[in-house]
């Protein structure tokens, strides 16, 4: 990916520079109007995975305060009635974020693989859904089956 070769404590200073800024950019500016955000808005900062630790440790900190801690007895309820962010509802925003941030890996290890790996275009995935089709059978239970079609391949 890189052209010079870095070290890893360069590398490693660098990720932790890179952290604190997406933090703070978020963090200081959605903190300050934390009661005007909706809670559509707060679930979407937490797609940053930054935002979702910040948000979770405020609505624990919350429950701390109220005395009754976060439990898994109230994981989905919310700290109070006027902010519906619930540490269940952080918690399903950690999952979409394993799972987004898992396919643009998968997808960025095959664009830009490593010194040993096959580069593909930037479009290989619109490449894959022209040249294969898919196919929905039902027999007993449905399932989805990949199937090759020959004829859609342009022949040179």
């Amino acid at each position: 990916m890189f052209i010079l070769p870095i070290s890893a404590t360069l590398a490693t200073t660098f990720g932790v520079v890179l952290w604190l800024l997406s933090y703070y950019s978020l963090s200081v500016p959605l903190e300050a109007k934390y009661r005007t955000l909706s809670l559509t808005d707060k679930l979407l900062a937490a797609l940053v995975p930054n935002m979702g630790l910040h948000w979770a440790i405020k609505v624990m900190c919350g429950f701390e305060g109220k005395g009754a801690g976060a439990q898994w007895k109230n994981i989905l309820e919310p700290i109070s009635a006027v902010d519906g962010l619930s540490v269940g509802s952080i918690c399903g925003m950690f999952i979409v974020d394993i799972v987004m941030y898992t396919l643009l890996t998968l997808y960025l290890e095959c664009v830009m693989p490593s010194k040993y790996g096959i580069r593909r275009p930037w479009y290989f995935l619109l490449k894959v859904c022209s040249t294969f089709r898919w196919r929905l059978r039902v027999i007993g239970m449905p399932f989805i089956t990949l199937t090759f079609d020959p004829s859609s391949q342009a022949h040179g």
